[in-house]
C-alpha cells in the first residue's frame, strides 16, 4: 500500500480494546475474526473493501495491531444485523427499532450499527443476506455466511470501527427471521 493511502488519523486497530476482543474470542472459539491491512477504495475514500477476504489470516489472541483492521466472517451460527438505518433516521427512530431486538454485542462506527448474534435452531437452509432497500439504498440488512464487515479499525480517513463490551445473545433463528420480517414491514 503506497504511503498515502495509509489511514493518517486515531483510526488504527491499535486503539482497539484488545481485551474485549481476546476475551470474545475465549468465549467463542468458533468466531471468526481475521486480521487484515487497510486499503483505500479511491472511488468511495474508505478502507471497507477487503479484497480476498475469505483468505485473510484468522486472529490468533491478542497479536499487536499496529494499524491492521480486524473484520469478522460471519457464519450461519453467528449472524449480524447492521443497522445503516442510522443514516436515514434520528437516533430517537433508530433506538425504538433496535429495542424490538435483544441486546447483544455491537461493533462498528463508535461501537454501534451492527449487532453480532450467535443463532441456534438454524434450519436445512439458511439465508445468507437479508436487505431492506430504500431507493438505491440499503438501510437494514441482515448478513450470514459468505458476509463480512469490519470488526475494528480504520473506516475512512477520520473514524475506526470499535467493539462494545457485552455478550453475544443467543437467538433462535425463526425469532430472529420473524422480529427482522416484522421490522421490514414497519419501515
Amino acid at each position: 500500500m503506497a504511503e498515502e493511502q495509509k489511514p493518517q488519523t486515531n483510526a488504527a486497530a491499535s486503539d482497539v480494546d484488545i481485551g474485549i476482543i481476546t476475551e470474545l474470542l475465549q468465549k467463542h472459539k468458533d468466531l471468526d475474526i481475521a486480521i487484515t491491512t487497510p486499503e483505500l477504495d479511491e472511488e468511495k475514500q474508505n478502507y471497507k473493501k477487503v479484497v480476498n477476504w475469505k483468505t485473510k489470516p484468522k486472529l490468533n489472541g491478542a497479536a499487536a495491531l499496529n494499524g491492521k483492521q480486524l473484520i469478522i466472517r460471519n457464519t450461519d451460527r453467528y449472524a449480524e444485523i447492521d443497522w445503516d438505518i442510522f443514516k436515514h433516521l434520528t437516533p430517537a427512530q433508530v433506538q425504538f427499532i433496535k429495542n424490538k431486538f435483544p441486546q447483544t454485542f455491537e461493533f462498528g462506527r463508535d461501537g454501534k450499527g451492527h449487532s453480532l448474534y450467535k443463532v441456534k435452531n438454524l434450519p436445512e437452509k439458511v439465508e445468507s443476506i437479508k436487505r431492506l432497500d430504500l431507493g438505491e439504498r440499503t438501510i437494514l440488512e441482515y448478513r450470514g455466511l459468505g458476509c463480512y464487515s469490519i470488526f475494528a479499525g480504520a473506516l475512512d480517513k477520520t473514524s475506526k470501527a470499535t467493539v462494545a463490551a457485552t455478550e453475544i445473545t443467543e437467538i433462535d433463528y425463526k425469532y430472529l427471521k420473524k422480529l427482522l420480517e416484522n421490522i421490514l414491514i414497519r419501515i
